[in-house]
């Protein structure tokens, strides 16, 4: 095992586990004996019949667990004899988490076949070659289908570790009502490069607020929220905050441009036009006028007692860039697998564009494939069609590199401390220093 996947972290825990699993150089002839046992049990469980091998997959659990039970079933009858998918799904809460589970399997060499992974960690897996590029097993056609987003958020290091089902992403929603009640007409951008400035979104959020209404919501939760839905506003300001290659983030996550955008979200606390600790459903409990939130909103929006719109990402000038969120868990193949063709076999199967389309309708989600939307009569109308747009031309993938981890953490509990009064550089200055600190640790030569 390499020394770096002893700080594999994409939990806590998982670092102590890992640390004791490596301090063991030598094993003794019961230790042998025993290890040849569960490598014989471990090849029996492996064939069902004569030439049919197991492949074995693990998800965690969602709304699309009885689809993927019908998919397995149809995709284990068309190979019977040969293959058999079996699926394993995980809490992905509680204290039996998927995480566990994940560390768990790491430190007994007892991972699956088939592992969904949260996007964003693919460069943290890859890098600690616990998956394994599957370019070579993805057809040319479907990997360039891929909308450019999950394209980037699935690539580490120039290969294609992963393979996307569906994605997601975040837009400016607006209670139509309050508008008009304050005199205020939304204007309309007719795409997302048009879209409304931070001038524009804080006027708006100004002029809303009052009584017990803010004028927006700008906070999904408290961990992993954080960088999913406002990292947009740090590329729009001209920074990604962490260099290309994932190896430096001071220079890139305390520059200007970082100062600029924390600097915007944090007058909106501070100036009373968001609130720190948003009530639950803020803005369909019409408590706040606007919010910054996901695609999935529109399942709910049905039950919404107001007229509402949704609009594109907001950008720092015009002449910005456009830049929208995107990511979803995906398919990894991992390198405890013998049989990476036939569990690629079944990746290419769940993700066709049939299933695509199907599992993304079952789970309130977007198709990941460019032909599945671009087909799609549902998300080329209003207001799916603001999605649609954001995905196809301006999303942009949370920061791959190796420490992840620290990186959504730092910048999570960096903007809360922001909030609370913390000094903005020197809270990025240390953040940085502390992300670096973390590579040169791990990874660094």
């Amino acid at each position: 095992m390499k020394r770096k996947v002893v700080s594999f972290i994409i939990m806590a825990g998982l670092i102590a586990t890992m640390a004791g699993g490596c301090g063991t150089t030598g094993s003794s002839e019961s230790d042998e004996t025993s290890n040849e046992k569960k490598e014989e049990a471990a090849n029996e469980e492996e064939t069902t019949s004569e030439g049919e091998q197991i492949i074995s997959f693990w998800k965690s659990s969602d709304a699309t667990d009885g689809w993927y039970e019908e998919k397995i079933e149809e995709f284990n009858e068309q190979n019977a004899g040969k293959y058999k998918v079996e699926m394993e799904v995980v809490a992905s809460s509680g204290t039996f988490s998927y995480d566990d589970k994940v560390s768990a399997a790491v430190t007994s060499n007892t991972l699956p076949d088939i592992m969904m992974v949260d996007g964003p960690y693919v460069s943290t897996y890859a890098e600690n070659e616990l998956i394994i590029p599957i370019e070579q097993y993805i057809a040319a056609e479907d990997k360039e289908d891929l909308m450019p987003g999950a394209l980037q958020q699935n690539t580490y290091d120039g290969q294609l570790y992963a393979y996307s089902i569906t994605e997601s992403s975040v837009a400016l929603y607006y209670n139509i009502d309050m508008l008009e009640a304050a005199g205020i007409k939304m204007r309309t951008p007719e795409a997302p490069e048009d879209a409304l400035t931070w001038e524009e979104f804080e006027e708006i959020a100004c002029a809303l607020t009052k009584d017990d209404v803010v004028g927006t919501n700008i906070i999904l939760d408290k961990g992993e929220g954080m960088i999913y839905a406002l990292l947009p506003f740090y590329v729009s300001a001209g920074t990604n905050l962490i260099s290309e290659d994932g190896t430096q983030a001071t220079g890139y996550f305390n520059n200007e441009a970082a100062y600029e955008a924390t600097e915007f979200l944090n007058n909106l606390i501070q100036n009373g036009y968001a609130n720190v600790d948003p009530i639950d459903n803020e803005f369909a409990n019409q408590k706040a006028a606007t919010m910054i939130s996901g695609s999935y909103q529109l399942a709910n929006a049905e039950s919404w007692d107001f007229n509402w719109g949704v609009t594109y990402y907001p950008i720092k000038e015009t002449g910005a860039e456009a830049a929208s969120p995107n990511g979803d868990w995906v398919f990894t193949i991992t390198s405890s697998s013998d049989k990476p063709e036939a569990a690629a076999g079944f990746i290419s199967f769940i993700c066709s564009k049939e299933n695509c389309a199907e599992n993304a309708k079952v789970n309130s989600k977007i198709p990941a494939r460019s032909s599945v939307m671009e087909e799609s009569e549902e998300w080329e109308k209003y207001p799916n069609s603001i999605f649609r747009e954001e995905l196809l031309k301006t999303s942009h993938a949370r920061p791959s590199t190796p420490v992840y981890a620290t990186l959504t953490s730092e910048f999570s509990n960096g903007l809360f401390d922001i909030f609370s009064g913390a000094d903005i550089q020197e809270t990025l200055d240390n953040a940085a220093a502390a992300i670096d600190k973390e590579y040169e640790t791990v990874y660094g030569k």
